[in-house]
């Protein structure tokens, strides 16, 4: 969502709405508060990527509102896998030396990685404190669906961490088809109409 919302700061790290002023040895506001309207909304979903030392900027950002917990394999979909003996599988993978056609990069890699057809149990929580999170929520949707469309975790264009949600309670049924997220474009639609400014 940093990068879809342009939140991400240019040294690579996680979105802050403070920085550093030497002149008050304390923080302030990364700029005016109209010009960040996502970071602070990232910030206050995902946590801010800093301390914060600034207590009136402290108390705006508030606690983390998300938390994540393991997700455990699901039972039944464990004991389909342990009947195929694939509990994990190993892809094998090597880079190509273009110009000889042969194998390069020091040879084979062998990387272990969970089958394709494994299902986890997903569950996360989220605070609520103001009106403001309760609208903040339905962005949540539109994250977990960009997750779906890129991948979890790293080597995504190799084919790895592709992720689907099903079975999902607890978000908004405008966000749902079959208990499955719409497509990325209905979901965009929907944010709209809670964080664009109406005109007319």
């Amino acid at each position: 969502m940093e990068w879809r919302f342009g939140t991400v700061p240019d040294d690579g790290k996680p979105t802050k709405v403070n920085k550093w002023n030497k002149d008050s040895k304390t923080d302030e506001w990364l700029d005016k508060k109209d010009k960040i309207k996502f970071h602070i909304k990232i910030a206050k979903i995902f946590g801010n990527g800093t301390t914060i030392k600034n207590e009136d900027i402290a108390r705006e950002i508030g606690p983390t509102r998300i938390s994540f917990f393991d997700c455990y394999l699901d039972l039944a979909n464990a004991e389909e896998l342990k009947m195929q003996n694939a509990l994990t599988e190993e892809k094998i993978e090597v880079t190509i030396d273009r110009r000889k056609g042969s194998v390069g990069g020091g040879g084979p890699r062998h990387m272990e990685r969970v089958p394709a057809g494994a299902t986890f149990d997903f569950e996360l929580t989220y605070m609520v404190f103001d009106d403001e999170d309760k609208q903040n929520f339905k962005l949540i949707p539109l994250g977990m669906k960009l997750l779906e469309l890129t991948a979890l975790g790293g080597s995504g264009s190799r084919g790895y961490g592709k992720v689907v949600f099903s079975e999902l309670k607890g978000i908004d049924n405008e966000f749902l088809e079959n208990e499955k997220l719409k497509k990325i474009n209905e979901i965009e639609e929907i944010i709209k109409n809670y964080f664009e400014p109406k005109r007319g």
